[in-house]
């Protein structure tokens, strides 16, 4: 049917704008902004410590140095608080690095495929997990503030204009994101050296390589450098706190996850035509193999400690990256091959849905074996037509499971989220990826169709599912756990700890630094500084030991836990009051929920916020005076 020059252009319209709507409503689906969790906590109280650093400077986490010395993301970060606050500091500041991310990310997919592929790509990017290193600890895209999205899009923007031969440029940026995030920035410079001359023979960057790791082994194995390596004291923290550091920790999972992750980047430069994306996937390849390798062979074997604080497995973050940008453009050249290679798409989709599962590794096995059938055109005609069809079985029993584990476990993985429950609901079918996947499927199958009203009518289904999303994700995005005005409501607080005097107040330490302004005697982020430094790691783990009675008596930790085994084995004490909690401890001030059986030095004020309300401060010399 022929329609009207008016109804083709609404048609046309609708039609081009069906990915960019798609893009929105699965920005909006993964859009769940944390707040101040995570890493945010110690980087808004770095910037706070920047602002008011005579409050701050003896707290355990700056007093023996943090990352803070790395990085002038902080003072920045610190004079967007003093404009908007901390909470709307945050806030913004989040989004301004995920916008330049996601703006250096879709620069980078337009530069190496063609635009169709770009945004499909992107919007793999959104969909599916980007998750690099282990226990899924970091992700490329993140949802609160830290400097490491900023380091990454400087990263991209440089390896773009390294394309374009502009050196000193890509040189300049790398070195901006150095400057944010020197860990995240560390890659970038391999990047660097493998795309600098593109003529150069990839057999020489494999024998650097294996020279570079031969001299590492040899110099680092030398008696004299003992005294930089970790010892028993420092590796117990570690291992307390931040076993990760050390590969022989990570769990099978973790190694799926890199797999899938490096077997993508491999396929797209076996298959992709030659060209920028084929040349960028092999240096992205080379630069995540060679942060394992440094990874094993400096932390693992030799425990130098510079290197673990250099945390060389970081180096796979712009393979997480790059693998779901060029999904589409790999599926496409894959598909278009032959039987084989419709076999490695559909088992490579399955092997994404699966790669936390433990039968992940042989789902990418099996996506290995079809890649290697496709590009050798191994088995006779009548077997490869056989390959998509155990493929399909393959893909089948992903998609069964996926499903069926988003049901039983609905909602566990956004159970902490600031947004309604029944966004939290529909978000955990999104987490493996499938529901965005079939969704990016069926509007580009669309985009692609000769059918307007089926095209105006998904675009009208996209538009109403955005604005149905958006005022719950605005929420989460607006959501605030400490006003400016609440820090006067615990002046009378601050009147009775003398400043500069730590305070233990375990299960909410934004609270203390914010809302008291006193240094923290002991909390689970504090534990971050382990990495940097062995004297803050030691002096961690014995407060750590003196705070165990009062964590286990008010249920802040259990008998079980790996920490409380580890420091006190089956002899963990419990403290049931007050008097037993200060034995055990050097610190004066505690903040707890829990009656300690003794007259608190002050209640929670009036107007207190609601999460705060039942919180007691306690000093330990009323105690022993009152003994």
């Amino acid at each position: 049917m022929n329609l009207p020059l008016h109804d083709k252009a609404y048609a046309d319209l609708a039609r081009r704008a069906l990915p960019w709507l798609l893009i929105a409503l699965i920005w909006l689906l993964d859009a769940n902004y944390f707040g101040l969790e995570h890493d945010a906590v110690i980087y808004t109280f770095q910037a706070l410590a920047h602002r008011s650093p005579e409050l701050y400077s003896s707290d355990i986490f700056l007093k023996f140095g943090s990352q803070d010395r790395y990085t002038l993301f902080t003072p920045a970060y610190a004079t967007l608080i003093g404009w908007l606050g901390m909470e709307r500091a945050a806030a913004v500041a989040t989004l301004l690095c995920q916008a330049t991310l996601l703006f250096a990310a879709w620069r980078l997919v337009r530069r190496l495929v063609t635009p169709t592929l770009a945004l499909a790509g992107f919007a793999c990017l959104l969909a599916l997990p980007n998750d690099y290193g282990p226990r899924r600890i970091f992700n490329v895209i993140e949802n609160f503030v830290t400097p490491r999205m900023l380091s990454e899009a400087l990263v991209i923007f440089a390896m773009l204009a390294l394309m374009q031969r502009r050196r000193l440029l890509a040189i300049a940026l790398l070195v901006a994101g150095a400057l944010m995030h020197p860990l995240m920035a560390a890659p970038g410079f391999v990047l660097l050296i493998c795309l600098w001359e593109p003529q150069i023979p990839r057999g020489w960057l494999f024998a650097a390589a294996a020279l570079g790791l031969l001299l590492l082994a040899a110099a680092g194995s030398l008696p004299a450098l003992d005294g930089w390596r970790v010892d028993t004291d420092w590796r117990m923290a570690i291992d307390l706190h931040a076993d990760y550091l050390f590969l022989q920790n990570w769990e099978p999972a973790d190694w799926s996850r890199v797999a899938c992750t490096l077997v993508t980047v491999a396929l797209a430069a076996w298959f992709l035509a030659d060209g920028p994306a084929r040349r960028l996937c092999f240096a992205v390849l080379f630069t995540g193999l060679a942060g394992i390798a440094v990874a094993l062979v400096s932390v693992d074997w030799l425990r130098l400690g510079i290197f673990m604080q250099g945390q060389a497995y970081r180096w796979l973050w712009p393979a997480s990256l790059l693998a779901p940008l060029l999904l589409p453009a790999l599926a496409l050249a894959l598909w278009t091959r032959n039987e084989a290679g419709r076999a490695t798409v559909l088992t490579l989709a399955a092997a994404w849905i699966m790669r936390v599962e433990p039968v992940a590794p042989a789902f990418i096995a099996a996506a290995v074996a079809f890649a290697l059938a496709s590009g050798c055109e191994w088995g006779d005609a009548r077997l490869r037509r056989w390959l998509p069809r155990g493929a399909v079985l393959l893909l089948a029993i992903a998609v069964t499971y996926s499903l069926a584990s988003n049901v039983l476990t609905n909602a566990a993985a956004y159970e902490d989220s600031h947004s309604p429950a029944a966004l939290n609901r529909l978000r955990t079918f999104c987490v493996d990826g499938l529901v965005p996947l079939l969704l990016i499927l069926g509007v580009f199958r669309l985009y692609h169709a000769s059918r307007p009203a089926a095209g105006v009518g998904a675009a009208v289904l996209l538009i109403a599912a955005v604005l149905t999303l958006l005022p719950a994700t605005l929420q989460a995005w607006s959501y605030r756990a400490f006003d400016d005005t609440e820090v006067q409501v615990f002046e009378a607080w601050r009147a009775r700890i003398p400043p500069r005097t730590d305070v233990a107040w375990i299960e909410a330490p934004m609270a203390n630094w914010y809302l008291l302004q006193r240094p923290s005697y002991f909390s689970p982020p504090q534990t971050g500084s382990v990495v940097f430094s062995r004297a803050a790691a030691i002096e961690l783990v014995r407060r750590e030991r003196e705070l165990i009675p009062l964590m286990l008596g008010t249920g802040l930790s259990h008998k079980d836990t790996r920490g409380v085994l580890r420091l006190e084995g089956d002899h963990a004490r419990e403290a049931h009051n007050l008097a037993e909690a200060c034995a055990a401890t050097r610190v004066q001030y505690l903040v707890s929920r829990t009656d300690l059986h003794a007259a608190p030095l002050a209640l929670a004020p009036p107007g207190a916020p609601a999460g705060f309300r039942a919180m007691r401060l306690y000093h330990c010399g009323l105690q022993v005076d009152a003994q």
